[in-house]
């Protein structure tokens, strides 16, 4: 169950080669920075985490070597953009915890956190548009504008009933729009930005982030601390709707339904585990879950060994979810 499981660990030991090069990419995007900023960039990317996105990148390019330095500038940029967003999240969330360490937010306070995570995205954007190719400078564009409206949009709809068609357009902006990225960047490389391959991966990729997203928020209520590595509840705790909750509303009784969204606020997590196990909302939870994984493997169902490496991606995605 998680990160941690079998399946994802040896998945992600066949790109071991691409990993090490790419923490060394990031050490070097970090001593960039003014030396009065270095050691806050330097703390960013030394918390490792499971370098999903990147390893996507890697999965939609499997002939490029992992030393190629156009790879690995793509994949430090899309991480860079994810861990920029991270820095948001947990001043927007509170949260004292990341990848088993201390927050930038919690070290550093808000202001710097905000104005660091500001930092990396240029930093993560300038790295994306050194490219010179003009549709993929336009798509970082896009894809940074999309996650952070996504963000908004999440926040906006906290005083709000939000159902299953919001929720959708929501993560589509926060976490799957970088999917899809990642997903594109590795294909274009590897065939074009133009080829039947990139289309297919990044249609993949938008389908893989939402399936992500929905993990992650089944392992609010599911998995603890020392599981995730970061802080438990905070989806609860900064009053997100996210998929359990909004499943549970939509299979209880519609008076009842109204009076828990209405006091939705006032719930323990307790109280709530207690109502998802009664509607059996995880079932129901992974039963979406793996529509999304289905989706993804149909997208580049016909590039038969262009794709080995994306569909193991799948496999070791649905893996994660815990089932009870």
């Amino acid at each position: 169950m998680g990160l941690n499981n079998k399946k994802f660990k040896i998945f992600a030991e066949s790109f071991k080669k691409h990993t090490s090069q790419l923490k060394a990419s990031l050490r070097k995007q970090a001593a960039g920075f003014e030396k009065e900023v270095r050691k806050q960039a330097s703390d960013c990317v030394k918390a490792q985490g499971k370098y999903l996105r990147p390893m996507l990148v890697y999965c939609c390019a499997p002939s490029i070597k992992p030393q190629d330095a156009e790879l690995q500038k793509r994949a430090s940029s899309v991480e860079l953009i994810h861990l920029a967003s991270l820095i948001h999240d947990d001043v927007i969330d509170n949260a004292d915890l990341r990848r088993g360490e201390e927050t930038i937010f919690k070290k550093f306070g808000a202001r710097t956190a905000i104005l660091l995570g500001d930092a990396i995205f240029a930093h993560a954007m300038q790295l994306a548009l050194s490219d010179g190719s003009r549709e993929i400078s336009m798509k970082a564009v896009e894809t940074v504008k999309t996650l952070s409206q996504g963000e908004i949009m999440q926040t906006l709809a906290k005083d709000r009933k939000t159902d299953m068609q919001k929720y959708l357009s929501i993560i589509d902006g926060k976490t799957a729009s970088l999917f899809e990225f990642a997903c594109f960047l590795g294909a274009s490389l590897e065939c074009g930005s133009g080829s039947e391959w990139a289309a297919a991966a990044q249609k993949a990729g938008k389908r893989l982030g939402r399936a992500y997203q929905m993990f992650d928020d089944v392992c609010d209520w599911k998995i603890s601390e020392s599981e995730s590595g970061k802080t438990a509840g905070t989806d609860f705790l900064s009053e997100k709707q996210t998929l359990p909750v909004i499943v549970l509303l939509g299979e209880m009784p519609k008076k009842e339904s109204a009076a828990l969204s209405k006091n939705l606020k006032s719930r323990t997590p307790d109280e709530l585990k207690q109502k998802m196990r009664r509607f059996g909302v995880l079932e129901k939870c992974v039963k979406i879950f793996e529509g999304e994984i289905a989706e993804a493997r149909k997208a580049v169902a016909k590039f038969e060994g262009q794709n080995a490496k994306l569909l193991e991606f799948c496999d070791a995605l649905s893996d994660m979810m815990p089932h009870s």
